[in-house]
This record gives C-alpha cells, sequence and structure tokens, in this order.
C-alpha cells in the first residue's frame, strides 16, 4: 500500500512512468530494509535491479477502450521498451499527460 500511495501522490501530466515504476520499487524496498527482510543501501539495490526480485511486473496499465489498452509504445512516442529486469515489464514507458488514465498496481 505504501508503493501505490507514494506512485498515486507523484503522478500527474509530465510525470514519467518509468520513474513511477522506480518510485514504487524504491517505496518497497524501503520498506523491506526496515522491516530487516533486505539489508543495505537501497540506492544500490536500485541499481542492481534488485526491485525487480520483489516487483517482477511492470507497475500498471493504460485503460481505454479496452481493460489493457495498447498504446503503451508508439512509434514516435516516448522511449522504447527497457531491457532492464522490472522496467521491461512495464507496459507503456511514456510520460503522462492530462487525461490518460493509467493503473497503479505494485
Amino acid at each position: 500500500q505504501a508503493a501505490q500511495l507514494a506512485v498515486v501522490s507523484a503522478m500527474g501530466p509530465g510525470v514519467s512512468w518509468p520513474d513511477m515504476h522506480r518510485l514504487a520499487e524504491r517505496t518497497i524496498l524501503t520498506g523491506l530494509r526496515d522491516a530487516g527482510v533486505v539489508k543495505g543501501d537501497v540506492d544500490a539495490m536500485l541499481e542492481a535491479d534488485i526491485g525487480a526480485v520483489f516487483m517482477p511486473h511492470g507497475l500498471g496499465h493504460l485503460i481505454g477502450i479496452d481493460t489493457h489498452d495498447v498504446g503503451g509504445y508508439l512509434p514516435g512516442i516516448g522511449k522504447p521498451r527497457s531491457k532492464r529486469p522490472g522496467l521491461s515489464k512495464l507496459r507503456t514507458g511514456r510520460t503522462l499527460e492530462e487525461g490518460m488514465i493509467i493503473t497503479v498496481e505494485p
């Protein structure tokens, strides 16, 4: 729940969806570290893609005409799909725009 609330509080037009994914991973790793499940520096864990171990899926998906709307990776819009663990599972790499509807499911 903490990761979902962190993302919902930070997201809005002009925000990068991959950055929101990393925020969710950071929040999850911080909680796991504080609970004694993992040890070490959260920034180092993020750099080593440890967040993908605990959230091996993308953060959410666009909603449109279909429940899982396509349009996350369109030619000429946004960045190409990342090859990094965790980020490679995102259904979009776009910057959020006014009127976009996207789920937040860390």
